[in-house]
């Protein structure tokens, strides 16, 4: 998977396979997919790098005002249409709901352009050599400094039984820092969303 997440047309057909197999009055999908990575500093260098990546949908059932909702990360046929089979029978022995209130029929969304590949290409270089570029200030400054850089990557898609589908790609960066000198703790803070 890259690192956008799902294109639009693989979330359509996931979505639609997980409907298929539905026989709740309402169904509704939502899946999440992308690569979540970040960059961890302490004591003026770069101390832990990670990343992780998965597609994760959660199916939520409704018969009347029964509702139910399970998460999977399993899409062969058999799992996706286990977990429908789950969350009915879980639907069915809820407690009604009061607040519940019927899916929504399709709509029209704009596409709002939130993916931008100069955020969701970063590497683990790029992080260190970001994190880097301030923890060399915070040496010649004689402080020290601890910090964390998260990037994440992705598409969501949202559809249900009543004909809604709807895709956002998007990638987010946040960065924060903390400096300690002799005198005390200065907190120095930023971040940023692209």
């Amino acid at each position: 998977m890259p690192s956008k997440g799902l294109s639009r047309d693989e979330m359509k057909s996931l979505t639609d396979r997980v409907l298929s197999y539905a026989m709740a009055d309402q169904t509704r999908v939502n899946v999440s997919s992308g690569v979540s990575a970040f960059t961890r500093t302490a004591m003026n260098r770069v101390t832990t790098s990670g990343s992780s990546t998965d597609v994760v949908v959660r199916i939520t059932s409704a018969f009347g005002r029964r509702v139910a909702a399970i998460e999977t990360n399993r899409l062969d046929a058999a799992s996706l249409e286990k977990a429908v089979r789950d969350t009915e029978a879980l639907a069915r022995l809820s407690p009604e709901n009061p607040e519940y209130l019927p899916e929504p029929g399709p709509q029209t969304y704009r596409d709002v352009g939130g993916y931008y590949a100069s955020t969701g290409d970063l590497t683990t270089e790029d992080r260190g050599r970001a994190a880097s570029l301030v923890l060399e200030r915070s040496k010649a400054a004689r402080t020290v400094a601890a910090g964390y850089i998260d990037v994440s990557a992705g598409s969501r898609a949202i559809a249900n039984s009543n004909g809604l589908f709807a895709y956002h790609a998007a990638t987010s960066v946040a960065s924060t820092l903390t400096r300690a000198s002799v005198n005390g703790v200065q907190p120095i803070s930023w971040g940023a969303c692209s």
